[in-house]
């Protein structure tokens, strides 16, 4: 099991191949519910505050989120 106290930080890619294969940044959103996640741009992070399915959608090609 995940846990913030055990388990600092999470790394995963998030890309049109994940919508394709019908998996969300929602899934991830709920399954590490426990921890803030951030998208890695070049100017550095920027926390993922709320989901939006239509920006989820068109923001699939930008850079990978990090947990």
């Amino acid at each position: 099991m995940l846990a913030p106290d055990t388990i600092r930080a999470i790394r995963f890619e998030f890309g049109g191949t994940c919508i394709d294969a019908r998996i969300f940044l929602q899934d991830f959103w709920y399954l590490l519910k426990d921890y803030s996640l951030f998208r890695i741009l070049k100017n550095g992070l920027v926390k993922v505050e709320a989901l939006r399915a239509r920006r989820e959608l068109r923001d699939a090609e930008l850079p990978r989120p990090c947990a």
